[in-house]
């Protein structure tokens, strides 16, 4: 249900608040139950890996494969590669927008640049 979830939307802001949500609570709760299916998701969907860095679980088992594989794709960060509608400056070290065009929504961009 939180895979559906994460894959229905393109707002930044509900992402967001779906890893820092539903799905650090999974994680917290059983994350060495599913930490396959979360890296094979992770792996598979930009948008999932997204969600995924809202979840904090600093103490969670699990964290250091969370890491991992985040780590994996920080050499494209997801915003980049999505490209974020109305952004007129990237920073490649945070992979925040740092000022965007007045009045752009913080939506994503499937497939186009930024």
């Amino acid at each position: 249900m939180i895979v559906a979830a994460i894959e229905l939307t393109d707002d930044e802001r509900t992402l967001d608040l779906l890893g820092a949500g539903d799905l650090e609570t999974l994680i917290e709760s059983h994350g060495p139950e599913f930490i396959d299916r979360i890296e094979t998701e992770a792996a598979r969907s930009v948008r999932f890996r997204l969600a995924l860095h809202g979840v904090w679980a600093s103490d969670s088992r699990v964290r250091p494969r969370i890491d991992a594989v985040l780590a994996r794709y920080e050499q494209a960060p997801e915003r980049a590669v999505l490209g974020w509608v109305g952004c007129t400056d990237w920073n490649t070290v945070s992979g925040e927008c740092v000022r965007r065009h007045p009045g752009a929504a913080g939506r994503l961009s499937l497939g186009h640049g930024r």
